[in-house]
């Protein structure tokens, strides 16, 4: 998987690394997702009496983190101490689906902690194909930094395909700037299923950082799914 569709954000805007595996651990995890927060679902899920966020979770050691920062600017230190397997740096942040119980107003106890694929739009990833999948829901962070969206992918195993992974990317397509000065973004979501059986779906948390865009910009995202073409317009706030 290339490099350019995935990676991590790492501590002051630097990368933690290259993620070629994100797709194929999103899809094989076993975790199943009900949420509270704002753009989740809430169910009787083996989650749903847990609170849950979207973050960025810090490290202090190789796979150890010890806090994470919320999209609601929010700084949650965890007791104890939470572990990361997929975290190989220190002192770096990484993307990740959060539940937690609070344990008292400054600490709480991190449950689970599932890794979130950033996705990058780019002129590049026009290369990527355009099978489908179903989009579920689409916010915007409360900090402005991301938008977010909750995916459902078909997928499957057999002795054939156990190697082979899922590509999903976002290109860019064009922008334009308005007379009044907001910046309008047409993007793509693009998905590969790469001949992965599609035996039965899994919901996948996905986030692409809006940092290149200046704020109040109008984002058009188009997705393929199985119903057809999907548009969907985001306002970032001002």
């Amino acid at each position: 998987m290339d490099s350019r569709y995935y990676k991590s954000f790492g501590r002051d805007g630097h990368w933690a690394r290259p993620c070629q595996w994100i797709c194929a651990f999103c899809l094989l995890s076993s975790m199943l997702f009900s949420c509270t927060a704002g753009g989740y679902d809430s169910g009787d899920g083996p989650y749903s009496y847990y609170s849950a966020d979207l973050a960025m979770v810090h490290t202090m050691d190789r796979q150890i983190a010890d806090y994470m920062l919320t999209d609601e600017k929010d700084s949650v230190h965890f007791s104890p101490l939470a572990r990361l397997d997929y975290a190989e740096r220190a002192d770096s942040f990484y993307r990740s689906l959060v539940y937690y119980n609070k344990v008292s107003s400054k600490a709480s106890s991190a449950f689970a902690i599932q890794q979130v694929p950033v996705l990058f739009p780019s002129v590049e990833n026009d290369s990527v194909g355009t099978d489908p999948l179903s989009f579920e829901a689409g916010w915007i962070s409360s900090d402005n930094r991301w938008l977010n969206l909750r995916l459902s992918m078909k997928t499957g195993s057999s002795s054939a395909t156990e190697q082979i992974r899922q590509l999903v990317a976002v290109s860019l397509d064009s922008t334009y700037m308005h007379e009044n000065g907001t910046k309008e973004i047409w993007l793509t979501l693009r998905h590969q299923q790469n001949d992965v059986p599609e035996y039965y779906s899994m919901s996948v948390y996905v986030s692409i950082p809006l940092s290149d865009f200046p704020a109040g910009s109008l984002i058009n995202l188009k997705t393929y799914t199985y119903d057809g073409i999907v548009n969907r317009c985001f306002l970032m706030k001002p």
